[in-house]
């Protein structure tokens, strides 16, 4: 089982190569992803936005960022791993509500996976 020590240095490791193409993190609104992109953000400085893309009764959205987040930002898309993919897919359609979303890349922590997007 890795701790998030583990995740750190598997991180910073993983994307070394990659930290200078993006700008913040992104992750859908489970604990995997926020867990994830809280470590990764941590380790690269760069800010999050957490996207929860449900509807809920109170708000329209639910959006929270770490720093700051600005639409003209590129962004790095991660989660635990994307078997499944329900959360990169809604995570995605939310972003791409009003236009081209600036998600350049995907991380996929248990994987080890990164992949350029677009």
């Amino acid at each position: 089982m890795k701790t998030p020590d583990d995740y750190s240095v598997q991180v910073v490791e993983d994307l070394a190569d990659y930290v200078d193409d993006f700008d913040a993190i992104v992750v859908a609104g489970d604990h995997h992803g926020i867990a994830i992109g809280a470590i990764i953000a941590a380790s690269t400085g760069k800010p999050l936005m957490i996207v929860g893309p449900e509807a809920h009764t109170c708000v329209v959205s639910h959006i929270t960022t770490i720093g700051e987040c600005l639409p003209s930002m590129r962004y790095l898309y991660c989660d635990d791993f994307d078997v499944f993919g329900a959360s990169r897919a809604k995570t995605f359609a939310y972003m791409n509500q009003s236009g081209k979303a600036p998600i350049v890349a995907a991380y996929m922590a248990t994987e080890r996976k990164y992949e350029v997007i677009g």
